[in-house]
């Protein structure tokens, strides 16, 4: 038997299926992360030093190629790192956002070891979203976390 859904409804179960679609409510914990595992039914091990929140870098990654997911999602998403800075768009380390189950923008953080601070270098929203103080609080408690995981004492943007 065949269903057919739209391409926001396939977003958005595929989110929902990812444990993507909610906001996270609380630190990682043995339990939450047991949790997850169980839910999505598989680790991914990635080459990057993260265990939390490392949806940024491999939502990509779980689709294939990435027309496949372009094609879906309607969002096209690139790391510039191997780009000649003059080629780039969105920034070196560009990483999506995602909000409310939706792919909103992107944003190339920067994280000056020396000086203990993550920089957010540029933020680019998606046509049409509107940015909102409850979108600019999940965005800044999510940013907080994430210079909090690298061990940045400060956070500037």
């Amino acid at each position: 038997m065949r269903i057919r859904v739209s391409r926001e409804q396939a977003k958005r179960l595929w989110f929902a299926r990812q444990g993507l679609s909610t906001p996270r409510r609380t630190k990682i914990t043995r339990g939450a992360f047991v949790r997850h595992l169980e839910q999505s039914g598989g680790l991914q091990l990635d080459s990057v030093n993260v265990l939390d929140r490392a949806h940024y870098l491999t939502l990509w990654s779980r689709f294939g190629a990435y027309e496949r997911a372009e094609e879906l999602l309607d969002f096209r998403y690139r790391l510039e790192i191997y780009l000649p800075q003059a080629k780039r768009v969105y920034g070196y380390y560009v990483m999506p956002i995602l909000y409310n189950g939706s792919l909103v923008g992107r944003l190339d953080p920067k994280l000056h070891r020396d000086r203990g601070e993550l920089e957010i270098r540029s933020i680019h929203y998606e046509p049409g979203f509107r940015e909102t103080r409850s979108f600019r609080r999940a965005l800044r408690e999510t940013l907080e976390d994430l210079a909090d995981f690298t061990g940045a004492s400060s956070l500037v943007w």
